[in-house]
């Protein structure tokens, strides 16, 4: 009986320096990828479904009851009518409450619509007993365009 040939070690592809690349290249995509995730988690937070297409994302000290409040206060003034798709960010520390509506690009050059926000925003310090509230318009980005302080 004859024994198998010997089997040749596998040799590996590439130089060895290239194997280190994209050792280190899918690292630093990993890094990149948890450290995004981790940074949208700290500014938008927990999502609560006001509507089915409308949400208020919270963070910071609000809770889901405070998202609760502030979707149904948007419900009653006709904000969220579930016919499209809007997201609201509620924030609250220790400085105060910020309201932040995601609008479209003239919003906020637009003095009728920035009036209009000041007027939802005196609501909703009322209606929602909110102290040290700043309504924030921002872009599809999360970019900060306007800011309007309410009380």
């Amino acid at each position: 009986m004859t024994q198998p040939p010997p089997v040749p070690p596998t040799k590996k592809s590439g130089p060895k320096w290239l194997r280190i690349l994209t050792g280190v290249v899918a690292i630093v995509v990993l890094v990149i990828t948890g450290l995004t995730w981790f940074g949208h988690q700290l500014v938008v937070g927990n999502k609560y479904a006001a509507t089915t297409k409308e949400t208020v994302d919270y963070s910071g000290n609000s809770t889901k009851e405070d998202a609760k409040a502030l979707g149904e206060e948007l419900k009653k003034i006709g904000y969220f009518d579930n016919n499209k798709e809007k997201d609201v960010l509620l924030h609250r520390d220790q400085s105060g409450t910020v309201i932040s509506f995601v609008v479209n690009a003239t919003a906020w050059t637009d003095e009728e619509m920035l009036n209009a926000f000041k007027t939802v925003g005196d609501t909703l310090a009322t209606d929602l007993n909110l102290h040290q509230l700043k309504l924030r318009l921002i872009d599809d980005h999360l970019n900060t365009k306007k800011e309007i302080a309410i009380n």
